[in-house]
């Protein structure tokens, strides 16, 4: 059992080793329900020698590989999760707006929609990032060191 309720089973069927994904969920002291996720295989060829360590080792990394994958966060999830900042400008401000707005992304007042942040009247790029708690933006003039920083191009991707 893994440290976050999930479990890896493993599965052997002639030659071939399954290892599965799955989730666990406690529903009372003396039951618990699972949830498959993902499963990945390794099959030996008929002519090797069977080795089901080896069997298990392979489908275990083809299960992890799998799971980074799927896992995988988009750069506009890692925004609306306050992971990373996006950098804006006078020139694309617009359309950030545009695309924060169709997702339900905001600021803290509604009417800060319609205007446009000081720095960029100014000619500056400002930074804008999400607070997870409250699910609001608000910007920056400049990033701190530890910041990952996007454009907004790169926001969709």
């Amino acid at each position: 059992m893994l440290n976050d309720g999930r479990i890896v089973q493993f599965k052997r069927e002639g030659n071939t080793i399954t290892a599965t994904l799955y989730d666990t969920k406690e529903i009372s002291d003396c039951c618990k329900t699972s949830k498959e996720i993902i499963s990945a295989s390794a099959k030996c060829h008929p002519d090797d020698r069977f080795d089901i360590d080896l069997g298990m080792d392979i489908a275990f990394t083809r299960l992890s590989a799998k799971w980074k994958l799927v896992n995988k966060k988009s750069n506009l999830q890692k925004f609306k999760d306050g992971e990373i900042l996006v950098r804006t400008d006078k020139e694309n401000f617009i359309d950030f707006m545009a695309i924060c707005v169709r997702r339900d992304i905001s600021w803290p007042d509604a009417s800060a929609l319609g205007r446009i942040p000081s720095g960029l009247i100014s000619g500056y790029s400002i930074y804008v990032k999400v607070n997870p708690k409250t699910g609001y933006m608000f910007y920056r003039p400049y990033p701190l060191a530890s910041d990952s920083v996007i454009t907004v191009s790169e926001l969709l991707k």
